[in-house]
């Protein structure tokens, strides 16, 4: 098992996988699943840890833009009341690098459709036409491209 460190007021993996940016990510109890590119990741966070079970630290890192400075460019857009609320109640929230095809076919998918649907459809673009990943937690399937 992998560790991250990363202080916990600049990240939240379950605020970050949670917020409706990113549609394959499962909970399983403290541990979070998804697929990045080729990698299925099993990730979870404690405190100012991440946990990686599965997946590479440097995937994990890229992905989640953990070598971004947040705090200054956070400073730098707190100009007025409304962003600074929003900023103090995302705390932690970090855009996600994501594939920008998948990013695309997401946002084509949300149209008229809640988080639970958005998951479904790419759920199942995903079953029909990716690639099949089988490891030690299960079947997954790549986005296709």
């Amino acid at each position: 098992m992998h560790q991250v460190a990363i202080p916990s007021r600049r990240f939240s993996l379950d605020l970050t996988l949670s917020c409706g940016q990113v549609f394959r990510w499962e909970r399983n109890g403290d541990w979070w699943q998804g697929i990045v590119g080729n990698e299925v990741i099993r990730i979870r966070q404690e405190g100012d840890l991440l946990l990686i079970e599965s997946g590479r630290k440097e995937t994990i890192r890229s992905y989640f833009q953990l070598d971004l400075d947040l705090d200054r460019i956070l400073r730098s857009i707190d100009r007025d009341p409304v962003i600074h609320g929003a900023i103090r109640r995302c705390r932690g929230l970090r855009i996600i690098r994501q594939d920008p095809w998948e990013c695309l076919a997401s946002y084509i998918c949300a149209t008229y459709a809640n988080i639970p649907g958005i998951k479904k459809k790419i759920r199942l673009l995903s079953e029909s036409f990716g690639e099949l990943l089988e490891t030690e937690s299960g079947t997954f399937y790549r986005f296709p491209s």
